[in-house]
């Protein structure tokens, strides 16, 4: 019995030792489940499709908070073109932005922080399985290679430019080839990024094509990443620097305003000739991601199907934005009619009850001037804006 079991367990350490010098470190190495292999991740088709992943997250994934693809939150409610609509307690939040009453723990702030830093970081993936494939067994083309660089560096730019439209000082993450030795989780926020934001989007401008790459209009291009970038510089007032990009958007670009201006607000004429980048969504039997993004601001309630809840509630402040002086009074017309001090208190009374800021306001005629329109204004717009000749100063 000795003899069978000692010439066993002979074999079987013969059988191990030859298993172990037969086999490589790979016999440990396993994917994980669950998980896409990385070498999966590195061929043309799904660098493409992590690109085409990083324009998806434009939406976002929150239509309150998050707003990425209106800013209606963080642009009409928190200034004076609309209300929140809808009952007192649907969406409370809008309520706190309206009265300007936001604290570390506000829900919305962390959406767009959520929905902004989950785009930055799908931009960067892309980079990073870019970087890959160059040096895989079926590399893109050069071409379409920097292409795509920089694509995913526009869109990078772009919701780094939503986050510093909110909290101002930001993280710009980058990929962690081009943030080492320092880790992306390491980087901090101790300035609006706007060298990083316009440093992305000048690759853009150097290395897109002047029209939608690849034919598909949901892409960017050159006059896009102009656009950004000259809004970029509007915010910082170097006004100069903008308007030499948006003299190029005006001269070179081909694009023409629309017959009507609600073109620009209608599915049927979307991706128009006076649209520059627009973010793409459907509306079918099975799928409405449309109305992630625009459901609601649909400020009047319509089917079901459509969606609105009676958000986003016209202000008069917005109705009197819009008036010209041929159709009735412009908001900056008030004082050459001479009817400033009576629509202007008007508005105090009425609105006053909404907006907590206007208690105790009152129209001081030496302090509130609102002028026609400038001259030099009328002059950047290119013709598109035009005085009323009867107004003399």
């Amino acid at each position: 019995m000795r003899k069978i079991l000692h010439i066993t367990i002979v074999s079987l350490l013969a059988v191990i030792s030859s298993l172990i010098i037969s086999c490589s470190e790979e016999f440990l190495t396993r994917e994980p489940p669950g998980v896409v292999a990385g070498s999966l991740l590195t061929t043309p088709d799904a660098v493409e499709s992590m690109l085409v992943s990083a324009y998806a997250a434009l939406a976002g994934k929150s239509r309150f908070g998050g707003a990425m693809g209106t800013d209606w939150t963080w642009g009409s409610v928190y200034s004076d073109d609309c209300y929140k609509g809808t009952s007192a307690g649907d969406s409370s939040p809008l309520n706190e932005l309206e009265r300007y009453e936001i604290n570390p723990y506000f829900t919305y702030s962390r959406e767009r922080w959520r929905d902004c830093y989950s785009g930055v970081a799908l931009a960067n993936l892309t980079l990073d399985c870019l970087a890959a494939n160059k040096s895989g067994k079926t590399p893109l083309s050069a071409e379409r290679a920097t292409q795509i660089a920089a694509e995913a560096r526009f869109l990078r730019a772009w919701f780094h430019f939503q986050a510093n439209k909110v909290f101002e000082k930001i993280p710009y993450i980058k990929t962690a080839g081009e943030l080492s030795p320092l880790l992306p989780d390491s980087v901090p926020n101790i300035d609006p990024g706007w060298e990083e934001i316009e440093e992305d989007l000048s690759f853009a401008i150097n290395n897109l094509p002047e029209t939608h790459p690849r034919g598909e209009v949901g892409r960017t291009c050159k006059y896009a990443a102009e656009a950004v970038k000259a809004q970029a510089h509007m915010y910082q007032k170097e006004f100069s620097q903008a308007k030499n990009l948006l003299d190029d958007i005006l001269n070179n670009g081909g694009y023409e305003l629309a017959p009507q201006f609600y073109h620009n607000y209608d599915m049927i004429h979307e991706n128009n000739r006076e649209s520059i980048f627009e973010i793409q969504a459907s509306t079918t039997a099975t799928t409405y991601s449309s109305l992630l993004i625009s459901g609601v601001v649909f400020h009047q309630k319509g089917p079901a199907s459509c969606g609105g809840w009676g958000f986003f509630q016209p202000s008069q402040c917005l109705f009197e934005a819009f008036q010209v002086s041929t159709e009735g009074h412009r908001f900056f017309d008030l004082r050459r009619w001479d009817i400033d001090e009576e629509v202007l208190t008007d508005y105090i009374t009425r609105d006053i009850k909404f907006r907590l800021f206007l208690r105790g306001a009152n129209y001081d005629p030496v302090r509130d001037d609102y002028w026609p329109l400038p001259y030099d204004q009328i002059t950047l717009q290119a013709g598109a804006l035009k005085q009323d000749s009867s107004y003399v100063i």
